[in-house]
Parts: structure tokens; C-alpha cells; sequence
């Protein structure tokens, strides 16, 4: 089904909007998406009881403040190094949709930068090793593409709605002379 513009269907912008969050409802209430989020949540919490016993055998042998401070300084550069490398990934991809150029690659390793962030974000050895081995390239091609393949995202209709939407946010500073939304 092609990707409807406002001028076929003589519908406001806030038509795309409505059906947006139509599209995340019915994902949402996919029983293959909960399957799929609450295996990630069961792994990424077998993974904080595993750091847990790490933790507290570690601060045995090093002493507990010392094991804190270990934790809270991974946990500050994992955020940090999670943010970085969505924010990486994520103008890689907004410049080829702006260029023009579709590649599934950027797409996929986007997904892949999201998803290594959840590791990544929670304090932990294990979630943040996790997290650095989802980042590796083979991995992480591996990873991006298994996550759309569960959730069911097609990457040709995410790239036609960021260009169609990159489109209109042109047209509407070069018609309207809304200078707010300048791409």
C-alpha cells in the first residue's frame, strides 16, 4: 500500500500523526512484541541478578566503596557512550534520508545502537559487556535486523515516511515561510 500524502487524501499533517500512533498501538498489542520486549526484559534482568552476586563477591575481596565507585563510573560512561552512539548512527541515517539515498544499513545499525543502549544504560559488568559485544559489527547487523524482523518493521516504509516527512518540513519553509522548522 503506498504511503498516503496530504495533498491524495486532502487530509492535515495530524492525519499521519493519528494513524502513527494507530500503527504503534497495533505493534504494541502484537502478542509477537510482547514476546519479544519481555524476553528482553527477562534477559536484561537475569543479568542485574547476575551482577548483583558479582558485585557483592567483588566488594568481599576489594572493599564495597571501592566496588561503588567502579559501578557508578561504568554506569556514568555507559550513558554517555549510549548516547553518543545513537546520536552517531542516528545522523548517518537522517543524512542518507535527506541525500536521498536508501540503505538498510543505516537502519539497521541504528537498531542495533538502540538496543545495545538498553544494556548499556543499566549499571553492570554483564549488561555492559552485553551491550559492547551487541555494538560489534557482525553482531550488530545480526542484532538490528532480528529486531525488525520480530517487530515487524519494514525499512523501505520507515525510509519512505522520514523522506516524505523531510519533504513537507522543506515545502513548509519554502511555501509558508515557517523559518521554525527548518530541516
Amino acid at each position: 500500500m503506498p504511503l498516503k500524502t496530504p495533498s491524495s487524501c486532502g487530509e492535515s499533517p495530524v492525519y499521519f500523526g493519528v494513524m502513527l500512533n494507530y500503527r504503534l498501538l497495533n505493534i504494541v498489542l502484537n502478542s509477537q512484541f510482547i514476546r519479544v520486549y519481555l524476553g528482553i526484559l527477562g534477559g536484561l534482568g537475569f543479568a542485574v541478578l547476575l551482577d548483583v552476586v558479582l558485585f557483592i563477591q567483588l566488594s568481599y575481596l576489594v572493599g564495597p566503596w571501592l566496588v561503588m565507585a567502579l559501578l557508578a563510573l561504568t554506569a556514568g560512561g555507559n550513558l554517555l557512550v549510549a548516547f553518543k552512539i545513537a546520536d552517531f548512527y542516528g545522523g548517518r541515517l537522517m543524512d542518507s534520508v535527506n541525500g536521498g539515498v536508501y540503505s538498510e544499513e543505516y537502519f539497521v545499525n541504528y537498531a542495533a545502537a538502540l538496543f545495545a543502549g538498553i544494556f548499556l544504560v543499566p549499571p553492570g559488568l554483564v549488561n555492559t559487556l552485553i551491550g559492547y559485544v551487541i555494538l560489534l559489527p557482525p553482531v550488530s547487523r545480526f542484532a538490528g535486523s532480528r529486531m525488525a524482523k520480530y517487530l515487524g518493521v519494514n525499512w523501505s516504509k520507515a525510509y519512505e515516511y522520514l523522506r516524505l516527512n523531510t519533504i513537507m518540513d522543506t515545502e513548509a519553509v519554502l511555501n509558508k515561510g515557517d523559518f521554525t522548522r527548518i530541516p
